[in-house]
């Protein structure tokens, strides 16, 4: 059986207690934990952004150059190869240095200030796959993880600061 922590910490109390000896004690009490993971744990450094502009790539006739705000002073120009996004879409956005999950190999990889094709690019906007996540994860999200597009939800915003 899978049990999340998160979930069974709205019976009981369970805050104060670290993985192994929660899993210890669960073991004690006849129920046998033969292991955990801390889903996410290898994701770092990715925020929630809103696009704010999106241009034609001037070399390509499938990637977007767009402007989305994380929160600070100045937008990010970041070069994406999704098709299902749209100005005001609040998406997940690896900055440089994050960490994320490659696609192709399911391997660790860190986000570089790069060039696409000629234009700068300074980080990724990411797919649930590149975040080790589903679409059950975020049931209001875009059907189609490319880009990996976050729809609002009404009556749960999203911060552009909040971290994933």
């Amino acid at each position: 059986m899978i049990l999340s922590r998160k979930w069974a910490n709205d019976y009981v109390d369970l805050t104060d207690i670290d993985n192994k000896t929660f899993c210890d004690e669960m073991t004690l009490s006849g129920s046998k934990v033969e292991g955990y993971e801390v889903e996410g744990s290898d994701i770092e450094n990715v925020v929630v952004g809103q696009v704010l502009s999106m241009e034609k790539h001037p070399d390509s006739d499938h990637l977007w150059v767009c402007q989305v705000s994380v929160g600070d002073d100045q937008p990010l120009q970041i070069v994406t190869g999704a098709q299902n996004l749209k100005p005001m879409d609040i998406v997940p956005v690896a900055l440089v240095g994050a960490t994320v999950i490659n696609r192709k190999d399911h391997k660790l990889e860190k986000i570089k200030k790069g060039k696409l094709r000629g234009v700068a690019s300074a980080g990724m906007l990411c797919s649930f796959d590149e975040l080790g996540l589903t679409q059950n994860d975020f049931p209001y999200a875009c059907a189609d993880g490319t880009g990996g597009r976050l729809r609002q939800d009404p009556g749960h915003g999203y911060s552009q600061s909040h971290r994933l």
